[in-house]
């Protein structure tokens, strides 16, 4: 992502000085994450945004006004994006749900965690889907995954 000039770009394997193809985006990408033809991302103005990729252009299919500190997103199983916070003290991670006509409501995931999490979720670590459907992060506890 380009975050000076408001794009992303896509590099071709063997071609990696001009990008293949480049999308402009509404405003600068922040954490993003790409799943089949989707792509989920967090703009500056924390807003989430969802595009289908299609021939050489991105569509945007749903967007969602989300908190500050989005540090990572990932695209889960189901029509579910998960977006995990960190700014000042307002740590989490959360799940969004698209449904027809819109977005489901938030869930917080593992409140028990909630008063550790900064020593759970460090900043800039990305989130991921497992091959058992789940989502996966680094710690900070020993090198463990959650």
């Amino acid at each position: 992502s380009d975050r000076g000039n408001s794009r992303l770009q896509v590099f071709d394997r063997e071609q990696t000085d001009t990008p293949a193809v480049v999308f402009p985006l509404e405003a600068r990408p922040g954490p993003l994450a790409i799943g089949g033809m989707e792509l989920a991302l967090v703009d500056e103005k924390n807003i989430l945004r969802v595009y289908t990729i299609e021939q050489d252009k991105l569509i945007l299919r749903s967007s969602l006004q989300t908190r500050q500190g989005a540090q990572a997103v990932a695209l889960g199983p189901d029509q579910t994006v998960y977006i995990a916070y960190r700014w000042g003290r307002n740590h989490g991670l959360c799940a969004y749900e698209r449904k027809e006509g819109g977005w489901g409501e938030e869930r917080v995931i593992a409140p028990s965690m909630y008063e550790s999490w900064p020593h759970y979720y460090p900043a800039g670590v990305p989130l991921v889907i497992g091959p058992d459907r789940q989502l996966w992060f680094a710690t900070d506890t020993n090198g463990t995954i959650a």
